[in-house]
Formats: C-alpha cells, sequence, structure tokens
C-alpha cells in the first residue's frame, strides 16, 4: 500500500493559477491554489470515477462496503495529555510545534480479516511530520486514523474536526477508501487509493489531460472512460492534478509510478469547509505523497 502513509504539498487555488511555497518543512514545492470561491454554497458531492472501488475487485475488496455511520471517540483530551499515540506532531517551516489529536477509524471493514486486535496507532506510535498547521485552525482539524489490518501501520488522513466517518476500508488488493461527512450533512471529504492496474489506468486517463505521456501504449485501450465535469484543472506536474468540479468540489488526483515502485492513483476531493481550511488539508496529502 506504498507505505500506506503518504505525505503532502502546497495547494490553493484563488482565481487563477499560482506558484508558491508549501506549507511543510521541506524545500518549496509547486503548488496551486483553488479556483474555487470560499463563499460558494456547497452542492452534492460529485460521483468521481476514482472514488469508488472498481467492479472488477469488488468482491476482494472491502472498500466498497459502506460501514455505519458512526461518530469516532471525542476529542477532549487536555493538550497536556496529547502523546505519541494519540496525537500527530506538526513541525511548521519556521519550527513552530502542534500536536493535533487523532482519531482512530474503528469500524473500518477489511478485504482480509485481520488476525489480531488493531491498534490505533502505528508501532512506535505517529512519527513527527514536517507540515505547517496555521495557528487559527488547530482547533479545526484532527488526524484519522486507518490501520493497514496488519498492525504494521497506516492512513494518517488530515480532516476537520468532529466528522463521521461513513465508509473506512483496505482491500484485499491494498485499495484504501475513507469517507468522511460533517454532522448536518452539507460537508463531505473522499479519499481513495486505487491499487488495481487496470483501474489505475482508466483513473489516469479520465483525470490527466496528459494521460497519453504518462501511461505505456498497451495500457492505452481501455474505454470509454468518462471523466468528472472540471470547472477548471491544473497540473502541478506531470503526475499531480489539482482541479475544481462543477458544482464547486475541489480535487487532488495524484499518480504513483515508476519502474520500482508500485503503482496507484491516489484521489481526494473536499467540500462544504471554509476555503483555508480546504487549503490545509489538500496542501498536507500532497505533502505526504511528496515524502513518500
Amino acid at each position: 500500500m506504498a507505505g500506506l502513509r503518504r505525505s503532502a504539498f502546497p495547494f490553493a487555488l484563488v482565481g487563477a493559477f499560482a506558484t508558491a511555497l508549501a506549507g511543510c518543512g521541506g524545500p518549496p514545492q509547486s503548488s496551486v491554489e483553488h479556483i474555487a470561491n470560499a463563499s460558494k454554497p456547497a452542492t452534492a458531492a460529485h460521483s468521481a470515477h476514482a472514488a469508488e472501488p472498481n467492479n472488477s475487485s469488488a468482491s476482494a475488496n472491502a472498500t466498497g462496503q459502506e460501514t455505519a455511520k458512526s461518530a469516532q471517540p471525542g476529542l477532549t483530551a487536555h493538550a497536556s495529555l496529547l502523546n505519541d499515540e494519540n496525537s500527530v506532531l506538526f513541525i511548521g517551516r519556521d519550527g513552530q510545534q502542534v500536536r493535533i489529536p487523532v482519531v482512530p477509524i474503528v469500524n473500518a471493514q477489511y478485504g482480509i480479516t485481520p488476525t489480531q486486535p488493531l491498534l490505533p496507532y502505528p508501532p512506535g506510535g505517529f512519527r513527527p511530520v514536517h507540515f505547517t498547521i496555521p495557528s487559527d485552525q488547530t482547533a479545526d482539524l484532527c488526524v484519522y486514523f486507518l490501520n493497514d489490518g496488519m498492525n504494521d501501520g497506516g492512513v494518517e488522513l488530515l480532516g476537520p474536526r468532529g466528522w463521521w466517518v461513513t465508509r473506512a476500508g483496505v482491500g484485499a488488493d491494498g485499495s484504501v477508501a475513507i469517507d468522511l461527512e460533517s454532522e448536518d450533512g452539507t460537508g463531505a471529504l473522499t479519499f481513495f487509493i486505487d491499487t488495481a492496474m487496470g483501474s489505475i489506468d482508466e483513473d489516469v486517463m479520465a483525470y490527466f489531460p496528459n494521460w497519453q505521456q504518462l501511461l505505456p501504449q498497451d495500457a492505452q485501450s481501455f474505454g470509454p472512460v468518462t471523466s468528472p465535469t472540471f470547472a477548471a484543472r491544473v497540473l502541478l506536474n506531470s503526475n499531480e492534478l489539482a482541479y475544481e468540479l462543477a458544482d464547486g468540489t475541489n480535487g487532488l488526483a495524484i499518480f504513483v509510478h515508476g519502474s520500482n515502485v508500485n503503482w496507484a492513483f491516489i484521489h481526494e476531493e473536499i467540500r462544504g469547509i471554509p476555503h483555508a481550511l480546504e487549503t490545509t488539508i489538500l496542501n498536507y496529502e500532497l505533502s505526504v505523497v511528496s515524502a513518500s
């Protein structure tokens, strides 16, 4: 599952494409500003291709199963009680440190049934992350942790605090899905890692305008492929795409590939939250991938 622990680049769109410094502590990274206007009313979530597991692997892929709509444990711990087993230490570019509480996802589905009780944290606890969390957003964020099913690690998804986990799972093929929803139903976040080769090809063709340069010739025979209705999209680099959908949803698509790595298509969409918070969440995901 590509280490399962992804990373983050800078992300932001405000009416025009731009290049900026990443919010993480590492070297500068290219970034875009969300085209979406933060004052836009949220609309129904877009049913993007990559947001659902492909049918061919559905029988072996637990990520297609709906989880019971359950709230996660409350985040009431005092800051002094936060440690490497219940929070993630974020270290900003200026050296400022802040701990963000962790919500373990306890109702996930697994394509391969775990053989032992699953821990709410990775072995040795959560490692520090070099990424800047704006001080006025710390109370609005938490990290949702999905165990990989073997207690070897898992996915650490930065998201709005206090949201429902409506779907979560790890497929037998290594695919991952996490869906979050705000309590009032106006906000939603979808996160998906596709690891099935044929499905990855279709994902890349649906999202990336440069797909012919990304995929080998023998992988370009899939079709027809239906793309989401984009209002705008921009390549951060040849393998990373930021976009806005016609309904105002913002998202990113990342194609992980190479001769010595397992291919994957990573996809995240979010709507219904303040623009600045959305920007931080998507930038984090980009930085996770760049650090992996």
